[in-house]
């Protein structure tokens, strides 16, 4: 049905809006509608019920758009609540207000008759439309790793391991708790499904056993059948008919089917422009709208009517104003509901604290972190395989342009080297820009559930790369052979150990350009910014002695300065006195005796380009408003 049927048949334009006044409404339909809405007093909970209470009074974004106007409610243990509306209408937005995931609005959230603290986040899940998952781990491994992380400080690893069984139980995934997620834009292993990955994403949120549970439009991209199997669950989590808790859970959904439809206990619809059309049980919708003059027609999907009757199109001015009409309707009878008075508490949030007590250690999330890091990057073979073959072949060209060249030519000789060492710093600072931001997104969710925090991970992340780093040595090697560099064993290990230093240096700037955002186009464009200083002050384009004083100091944080000046320093050791050493070392402006200040200086980089990329993020960590 459009909504033509409704102009014919079910309520005339002009008595529409003559009843802005007064409303139609019929003694059933404000029964129906006194059950329906919130109840203000709530005393007497019993047990493990808990309530929240949220008023978003107004939402507008940063150029002064507002998006959400007005919405207040109350939802409880065991309801399953729908939260619908037109595209655009705000429905996200709301919830992630609600969850504290957004904090940028104007009006309060209370649980239990209190405000929130910052184990908010921990006491809550929220389960995102776009699940982010490591491709290479398992179902299972997935799940140990957020056990152990979320209640490694309280309960033993086999308690933690006993708990992901039962988790892996309750949302059915026993038959693929062994199969490789895979899927992401980046992985070539297809994994699970994706009603699989849903269930996963919310058994990750289970594990903790919150209290509240948010999700985004879980059945986003399911079929009809898949769909409704996770409603279903859904609403057996809700009642506790799995054999666990009761909860309250709130879902983003769009236009569910029928069956999907008769599993929610709740409805929160929203009117095109965002406002709020009406809030309360799912049976009293109809009877509600009906008593209004809007009758769900026979054979008719009763979610799709809802959404036609709120939905204001471009152009359609009668649906404009039925859905103005029936928002200020539901607004005269929410004049009775006890809101909760606007606060500031969620705009002090400044981190997310462990729940309980129950997070596991410093130590142990450190473990945890290289473990998992570790599995990914050994477990990606795709991706090894291809920089392998990479490197061996930008190698190999290396070495033929350059092939017995090394001693024969002073010129040929800086050439090379200068060449390896910006492209070790090109390389692996790209390689880091491109990745890391991925992987930060997902850290931003284990955070806000206090599965991770940030100085495990970055410890972790850290440790794992030196063996994956470790591989852009290929690149060096097959150079300093074929081109005739000193056949000596001490000055080849010399000479490995500089490159080492330089790639780890390369890669901790790839770090602090990739800090400042999670978009990896971003990082990609500031990392020219961080490099090509470093290139142009290496004592190769120009001369040391000729540049500014002012611009002294970026000679002191280059990389490829360091690094190029130690590997010339270690070839020329080799050369003996002749004019071939005098011209390398007067031309570039090297001191013999500069060797060991330069191995400090490369050190001291790389661990404090990482240092500040932990500044930046742990400073985007304590002021961000939104996740």
């Amino acid at each position: 049905m459009c909504m033509s049927c409704v102009e014919q048949g079910v309520m005339p334009v002009q008595k529409e809006l003559s009843d802005l006044e007064h409303g139609p409404a019929n003694a059933a339909g404000s029964v129906a509608m006194e059950k329906a809405l919130p109840q203000t007093p709530m005393e007497g909970r019993k047990g493990e019920d808990h309530v929240l209470d949220f008023n978003v009074s107004n939402f507008s974004t940063p150029k002064g758009k507002q998006i959400l106007h007005d919405i207040a409610g109350r939802t409880v243990t065991g309801e399953f609540t729908a939260l619908m509306g037109p595209s655009g209408a705000g429905k996200t937005t709301l919830m992630d207000c609600i969850a504290l995931r957004q904090r940028s609005f104007e009006g309060a959230i209370h649980v239990d008759g209190r405000s929130p603290k910052s184990d908010y986040f921990t006491q809550t899940g929220y389960v995102h439309q776009k699940e982010l998952f490591f491709s290479s781990l398992t179902s299972r491994e997935h799940l140990v790793f957020h056990a152990i992380n979320r209640l490694g400080g309280k309960y033993t690893k086999d308690q933690c391991m006993k708990r992901v069984d039962e988790v892996i139980n309750e949302v059915e995934l026993a038959r693929c708790a062994d199969t490789i997620i895979g899927g992401g834009e980046f992985a070539l292993v297809k994994g699970l499904s994706g009603g699989e990955r849903k269930r996963l994403s919310i058994g990750t949120e289970l594990l903790s056993h919150p209290k509240i549970i948010f999700l985004d439009e879980p059945t986003s991209g399911l079929d009809s059948v898949m769909g409704e199997l996770v409603t279903n669950l859904l609403a057996a989590l809700a009642t506790g008919k799995n054999g666990g808790p009761r909860r309250v859970i709130m879902c983003v959904i769009h236009t569910p089917s029928s069956r999907m439809w008769s599993h929610f206990s709740h409805v929160l619809l929203l009117a095109t422009g965002g406002f709020m059309a009406y809030h309360g049980t799912r049976e009293a919708l109809f009877p509600y709208f009906k008593s209004l003059g809007y009758d769900v027609p026979p054979n008719y999907n009763p979610a799709d009517f809802a959404l036609e009757v709120v939905s204001a199109k471009p152009g359609a001015e009668v649906q404009g104003k039925t859905a103005v009409w029936i928002v200020e309707n539901f607004a005269k009878r929410m004049e009775k509901f006890n809101r909760l008075p606007p606060e500031t508490n969620h705009h002090t949030f400044t981190g997310v604290a462990t729940s309980g007590g129950t997070g596991a250690g410093y130590l142990l999330q450190t473990k945890m972190n290289i473990w998992r890091a570790v599995t990914q990057s050994s477990r990606d073979k795709g991706t090894l395989y291809a920089l392998v073959g990479m490197l061996l072949i930008l190698g190999m060209v290396f070495g033929l342009l350059f092939l017995n060249q090394a001693h024969s030519s002073w010129r040929n000789l800086m050439g090379m080297m200068f060449a390896l060492v910006v492209a070790v710093l090109i390389l692996c600072s790209m390689n880091v820009a491109l990745k890391f931001p991925v992987e930060w997104s997902i850290f931003m969710r284990e955070y806000y559930t206090g599965a991770n925090a940030l100085g495990p991970y970055f410890i972790g992340r850290t440790i794992a790369d030196i063996p994956f780093l470790a591989l852009f040595l290929l690149l060096v090697i097959v150079p300093y052979w074929m081109s005739g560099l000193t056949a000596s064993f001490a000055s080849f290990i010399r000479y490995c150990f500089i490159f080492f230093l330089i790639i780890n240096g390369s890669a901790s700037t790839g770090y602090l350009a990739s800090s400042f955002s999670a978009d990896p186009v971003l990082g990609l464009a500031i990392t020219p910014v961080i490099d090509t200083p470093m290139i142009l002050f290496s004592g190769m384009l120009y001369e040391r002695s000729s540049v500014p004083l002012y611009l002294k100091w970026i000679q002191n944080i280059s990389v490829v300065n360091y690094g190029f000046a130690a590997l010339v320093i270690n070839e020329c050791n080799s050369l003996g006195d002749g004019p071939m050493r005098w011209l390398v070392l007067h031309f570039l402006q090297i001191d013999l005796g500069m060797f060991g200040a330069c191995i400090g200086w490369l050190f001291g980089l790389a661990l404090g380009y990482r240092f500040a990329s932990f500044l930046v993020l742990k400073l985007r960590i304590r002021y961000a408003t939104s996740l």
